[in-house]
């Protein structure tokens, strides 16, 4: 479905030639990289449950996390 949706912002007249190693690149990418951002949230509650790490560390650390977060979407945008 997001291939499609970016492949429709191709104007009228032209047409779109992707080879398929290209597209499955692309998906498979997407894939993992929301299949992370999605997990991770999942991983930190499970964390602070077994006692791993404490909100008040969490919170402690907000700065780092979103410097970690900006880099490794700029990494992952395809």
């Amino acid at each position: 479905a997001a291939a499609k949706t970016l492949l429709d912002f191709t104007p009228d007249g032209t047409g779109n030639l992707i080879p398929l190693d290209d597209f499955l690149d692309i998906v498979t990418r997407l894939v993992i990289v929301f299949g992370l951002a999605f997990e991770l949230p999942l991983l930190l509650v499970m964390l602070n449950f077994t006692g791993i790490l404490s909100g008040r560390r969490l919170l402690g650390w907000w700065r780092v996390m979103v410097l970690c977060i900006t880099i490794f979407s700029a990494v992952a945008t395809p």
